[in-house]
């Protein structure tokens, strides 16, 4: 099953038409049509939180078929506008705001008890690519 059969499984179970989720998700029914058609995979980031969202679905068993299908926790607020804010910057500047994001996580986690808290989780996937990186 691809992305686009988990968002129309999704849509159906909760008995919505891609009108409806389209609505509910704030994007276009043809927008919905193309994910479910396989006709495109690319969408903004706050646009699939919000898709997911609509669907009261975990955005990663979206994307890749794996983890739990409901979802984990609601987005804290202000996430949907940072990746709405985050989308439009240039790269350079998405990068430098990456950087300070891991630097405060790192951070973060010094201070508290490495617990498999999100912060934790970060450091610890920040410090895999950076060993993949560096050569050998």
């Amino acid at each position: 099953m691809e992305m686009g059969d988990r968002v129309r499984t999704k849509r159906a179970a909760k008995g919505f038409s891609q009108k409806i989720l389209a609505t509910k998700a704030g994007i276009s029914r043809g927008r919905v049509s193309q994910l479910e058609n396989k006709h495109s995979s690319r969408m903004m980031m706050d646009n699939f939180l919000k898709l997911c969202d609509a669907v009261d679905t975990n955005p990663i068993w979206i994307l890749y078929g794996k983890g739990p299908e409901d979802p984990i926790d609601r987005l804290p607020e202000g996430v949907l506008e940072f990746c709405a804010i985050y989308a439009a910057l240039p790269n350079r500047l998405r990068l430098e705001v990456r950087d300070y994001a891991l630097y405060r996580a790192e951070r973060h986690a010094d201070e508290q008890r490495p617990d498999g808290s999100l912060s934790a989780r970060i450091v610890d996937l920040s410090r895999t690519r950076s060993s993949e990186q560096e050569p050998a």
